[in-house]
């Protein structure tokens, strides 16, 4: 995949690179990786033949940066909801725990009257 050739339709006199839309995208704060699979993904696409479309108020590079923009944000999104899904699991999962140890350590307190009481009573059916 040659990037250069692809955005030479896109390219406005030369003022539309690669590297200037990596540059725009880190500047909205996209991680870098998510900014290459959006890359990749939206050139993949240019080079199996989809074309960006012009309009009156809007160039088609315009189009074009912010389909890369969508897509990147897309990604970006779907790894956040995946992270704060594994933080709840997480969390769940260690409150459980606490209260599973919290309820053996009840029970282990109400044994322990039963337990003396049952030594008691052994004690003195002995005698």
């Amino acid at each position: 995949m040659d990037l250069a050739k692809l955005i030479e339709p896109y390219s406005e006199n030369g003022a539309r690179t690669i590297e200037a839309q990596v540059k725009w995208l880190l500047s909205k704060n996209i991680p870098r990786s998510h900014i290459d699979q959006a890359i990749l993904t939206v050139y993949d696409e240019i080079e199996r033949g989809r074309v960006f479309e012009g309009s009156a108020t809007h160039s088609a590079g315009h189009f074009l940066d912010h389909e890369l923009l969508r897509m990147a944000q897309a990604l970006h999104q779907a790894e956040l909801s995946e992270s704060v899904k594994k933080l709840e699991d997480f969390f769940n999962s260690l409150m459980q725990r606490h209260r599973d140890a919290g309820a053996a350590e009840v029970i282990a307190r109400m044994q322990k009257p039963l337990n003396w009481l049952q030594r008691f009573v052994k004690r003195l059916f002995r005698l």
